[in-house]
């Protein structure tokens, strides 16, 4: 409990820290690839090859993001769809259904019992103390 409270606390400042990162490294490498777009339009030595270096590096680097994205989409879709799942709708209201009649039953049963129990437990507490 004291955890989440501390983390509650500093929680606005590690989201304003992180979304200040990401602010930097966007502008990080924009103005890169603004550099690289104007080496490449005056054809600087070796602008062909960064060019073809950063696009490779792009296409290495989205492919296993996006597997890992359609995955992730995927499990939280099947997930989300069996929360709602008519068969666990259906069997939720059953065991709701159980539950109470079980109660009115131990309810009804115990009013009638409970004097016989009672009974026993003192015969048995007064046998004890002999």
């Amino acid at each position: 409990m004291q955890a989440s409270s501390e983390l509650s606390e500093v929680y606005s400042w590690l989201l304003l820290f992180n979304a200040l990162g990401s602010v930097v490294l966007l502008v990080l490498v924009g103005a890169n690839i603004y550099s690289l777009i104007q080496n490449t339009k005056r054809r600087e030595a070796g602008s062909r090859l960064t060019t073809r270096m950063v696009s490779l590096f792009v296409v290495l680097a989205l492919a296993p993001a996006v597997i890992v994205f359609y995955f992730s989409m995927q499990f939280l879709h099947q997930g989300i769809d069996s929360w709602f799942n008519v068969e666990i709708d259906r069997a939720m209201e059953d065991a709701l259904e159980l539950s109470q009649a079980s109660l009115l039953s131990f309810d009804g049963r115990g009013r009638e019992t409970s004097p016989f129990y009672l009974r026993k437990i003192w015969q048995r507490k007064n046998q004890n103390q002999t």
